[in-house]
Order: structure tokens, then C-alpha cells, then sequence
């Protein structure tokens, strides 16, 4: 089982731990869930990041938008040629600490802090 731990702008918000069953039931269901609000999930996903820090903060928010951000972060590039493919591929053995630096322009970008893999620690 592996770890995200996200954070918006330095400050930790939440801790997300599954494996691959985790990972294949997010990729099936959240695309579901935006296409009832009208949106596909990239799109959801893009604006739960840009608005983490209100919608996180309201329990009637907070537990969709974890999950576009989880989805999103799940479904990034590794950028690691030695680990190539997606985060998602890696979750069963791997934590990855990633921050979400939101722009004054309304986009963000997210960096990878750290990954380790369960046998690195």
C-alpha cells in the first residue's frame, strides 16, 4: 500500500493510502461523478486544484475534492526515466509527498517533493 501526501502551497492538507484495487476504483468512479456535474474529470480535477484551499475547508466539498486531487495526482507522469509511466503505476510500493503551488494567474503546478519506495526506507 502506498501514501500521497498533499499539500497546497507548503501546508499539508490530507494523506491518501491505497493500492492498485484503490487506484482502479478512483480511475472508474471519478470520471462518473464529473460527468454528473457536467465536466469531464480533467476538468474537475483542474478546478478542485485551483480551488483546494476554500473547497477543503467545507465538509460538503471536502471529500470530492479530495478525491479530483488525488485522481489528478495519481494519473501524473513520474517525469523519472528509471520509473517511467504514471504515478498510479507505483502506488503499491511507493509514498510520495507532492505540493500543489497554486499561481497568481489562477493555474498551479504541482512538484513532486519525495517518492519513496517501501523498500528504500
Amino acid at each position: 500500500m502506498g501514501t500521497l501526501r498533499i499539500a497546497v502551497d507548503d501546508e499539508p492538507v490530507f494523506t491518501w493510502e491505497g493500492d492498485e484495487a484503490a487506484v482502479a476504483n478512483l480511475r472508474e468512479i471519478f470520471p462518473q461523478h464529473a460527468a454528473q456535474a457536467g465536466m469531464t474529470a480533467r476538468a474537475f480535477a483542474a478546478q478542485a486544484m485551483r480551488n483546494a484551499p476554500t473547497l477543503l475547508k467545507r465538509e460538503d466539498t471536502r471529500q470530492t475534492v479530495m478525491a479530483a486531487i488525488t485522481w489528478c495526482v495519481l494519473d501524473l507522469d513520474t517525469r523519472n526515466p528509471e520509473h517511467p509511466g504514471k504515478i498510479a503505476d507505483y502506488i503499491g510500493c511507493t509514498s510520495f509527498d507532492v505540493n500543489i503551488r497554486l499561481r497568481e494567474d489562477g493555474g498551479y503546478d504541482v512538484e513532486m517533493i519525495r517518492a519513496v519506495r517501501r523498500y528504500d526506507a
